[in-house]
C-alpha cells in the first residue's frame, strides 16, 4: 500500500466533503488528528474486502490474503485497489451489514 503519512490542509478537509478520492484516500488512513477526525465522511463509508491470491519472490503460491479498506462506492473501491496495491484482486465484495431488531 502506498498511503504515506501527510498532514491534511484545511482545503483538503474541506474538499473531502465533495471530492470521492479523496474522502476514499482519508477513509484508509490509520491515524487522524481531533481536527481530521471531525472531517471523517461517516455518512459516505463503505467497507470492502478484496481478496488476493498471494506469490513469494519465486513465484510460489502462498495463499489466500484478505484486505479490508473503505471507499465512497463501488467505483472509488476499483479505483483504490487499482492505485494502491500491485495485483488485481481475485475478489472484492461491499460488506453490509444490517441490524435486524428483535425487542423494541
Amino acid at each position: 500500500m502506498s498511503i504515506t503519512v501527510r498532514l491534511w490542509s484545511e482545503q483538503d478537509l474541506k474538499d473531502i466533503e465533495s471530492d470521492n478520492w479523496l474522502a476514499t484516500i482519508f477513509m484508509n488512513v490509520t491515524t487522524f488528528s481531533k481536527k481530521e477526525i471531525a472531517k471523517y465522511p461517516y455518512d459516505r463509508c463503505k467497507s470492502y474486502l478484496a481478496e488476493f491470491d498471494m506469490l513469494d519472490e519465486d513465484g510460489t503460491n502462498t495463499g489466500l490474503d484478505e484486505v479490508k479498506f473503505y471507499a465512497t462506492d463501488d467505483i472509488m473501491a476499483q479505483r483504490f485497489l487499482k492505485e494502491e496495491y500491485c495485483l488485481a484482486p481475485l475478489a472484492l465484495y461491499r460488506i453490509e451489514t444490517e441490524y435486524i431488531p428483535i425487542i423494541d
